[in-house]
């Protein structure tokens, strides 16, 4: 049975990128904060292939469509880093298991977006990636036993601070099913969350592989989540709003 370890990765350090971010070595996750980025939408539409494009102006909000246009062109620039092309040259295909992945590459990469906040996360192996906003006027309290089971349930009830509490264990559960590409199913209130190594049903998973789960802060009302598959040598964590000078670079502006 495979074993998912669960825990808190306190005090995160989002560093400013440089060329020596690029390792293979580590499961890396970069933020991208959108507000910061909607000037560049334009030179980063420039990045995307025609269907992109298609796919960008079906959005009917102009918000929905500038988040889709930076996350795809933040992540063309990042994965092109890694695999040392450039960014019109990234292409997706997606593999048996549903997951998108490069065309040509071994890197495994995951998106997650909510609010002003995109996640990246890039690795070797399959990985999974979630942010949620905190948000005070959402009625948690009303889906738990859809989410949870009854143990979990009620200790979201009893935490001194049970919105915060929910939220990070929902990453949770989001970013595990996300790194399989298995999705949200009946299963969701009996897959575990708590701090700890719980061991599963390889089914639950859809692998046989044991899994990190670590949630972390991404900033003032956000938390997230990153499951990565065993061993994890390290995870960094990069911050793309401190390298916009990356963007200039590639964009030859």
């Amino acid at each position: 049975m495979p074993a998912i370890s669960f825990r808190t990765i306190d005090d995160v350090e989002w560093n400013i990128a440089d060329d020596n971010s690029f390792s293979r070595l580590y499961t890396h996750v970069w933020k991208i904060n959108i507000p910061v980025h909607i000037s560049r939408c334009n030179d980063l539409k420039t990045l995307l292939n025609k269907f992109e494009e298609e796919r960008a102006d079906r959005y009917r909000l102009s918000k929905d469509r500038d988040r889709f246009i930076i996350s795809r062109g933040w992540l063309k620039i990042l994965l092109a880093k890694y695999a040392g092309v450039l960014p019109d040259e990234v292409e997706f295909l997606q593999g048996a298991d549903k997951k998108p992945h490069m065309k040509g590459s071994d890197f495994h990469y995951n998106v997650s977006h909510s609010g002003d906040w995109i996640l990246i996360a890039i690795s070797g192996r399959k990985v999974g990636i979630d942010i949620e906003y905190i948000n005070p006027e959402f009625a948690y309290n009303d889906i738990l036993d859809q989410c949870f089971s009854s143990q979990d349930a009620g200790r979201i009830l009893t935490d001194r601070d049970s919105r915060v509490l929910f939220y990070n264990w929902w990453t949770r559960k989001e970013a595990l099913l996300k790194s399989s590409g298995k999705g949200l199913d009946d299963d969701l209130p009996a897959i575990p969350c708590a701090d700890g190594q719980h061991l599963v049903s390889s089914s639950m998973i859809l692998s046989e592989e044991d899994v990190l789960v670590g949630s972390f802060r991404v900033a003032e009302g956000y938390v997230g989540s990153i499951a990565c598959i065993q061993p994890v040598n390290q995870i960094a964590f990069w911050d793309v709003n401190r390298k916009e000078n990356m963007l200039d670079k590639y964009l030859n502006c």
